[in-house]
């Protein structure tokens, strides 16, 4: 099995919205952690978007 190499601080980190939607809140609780952990966080442009019970539509995710 083929393993990912390990974050190093400095890495980048893609923070997505794939299902639900995101509470902005524990948005920033997230990327505050990163940034403590030395990471660099990249957030997905519709990362805060809705539609309906969805985090954003087809498109957006």
């Amino acid at each position: 099995m083929k393993r990912p190499k390990r974050l190093k601080q400095g890495d980048r980190v893609g923070v997505v919205a794939p299902a639900g939607p995101v509470d902005p809140e524990n948005l920033e609780k997230g990327l505050r952690t990163l940034k403590r952990m030395k990471f660099l966080p990249v957030v997905a442009k519709h990362v805060l978007a809705r539609d309906r019970h969805l985090a954003g539509t087809d498109e957006q995710r």
